[in-house]
């Protein structure tokens, strides 16, 4: 048996279109990051970081999603812009956070593109 492997042409086509889509989504990034150069690594400029925490389910473990604010939104920064325009008060419930400076919006946030 040769261990020379000739790639399909359905494998080639498979290829180029997912390298394509890597170098649009990289570009889109690249321009997101060059707008917002202040946004929070940590979230993405989501303001939510998810972690996930496993759970024994018989012989197997079970995954659960969580979701909680970022430290950029708890500590009154914009997860976009960086400024320190958003609520910092952490006994205070906001249900919907706005950056006056840039216009993020909790609700509808503008995040890194991601893959």
């Amino acid at each position: 048996m040769s261990d020379d492997w000739e790639e399909s042409e359905a494998d080639k086509l498979a290829r180029i279109e997912m390298e394509a889509y890597d170098a649009k989504i990289k570009e889109e990034q690249d321009a997101w990051k060059a707008k917002w150069p202040e946004y929070c690594n940590k979230c993405g400029g989501s303001g939510i970081v998810t972690f996930l925490q496993g759970h024994p389910y018989g012989s197997t473990t079970a995954y659960e999603e969580f979701a909680e604010p970022c430290d950029c939104i708890l500590n009154g920064f914009c997860p976009r812009c960086g400024a320190t325009t958003m609520n910092a008060d952490p006994d205070k419930e906001v249900e919907h956070q706005t950056c006056s400076a840039c216009g993020w919006e909790q609700d509808r946030p503008d995040v890194c593109p991601e893959y």
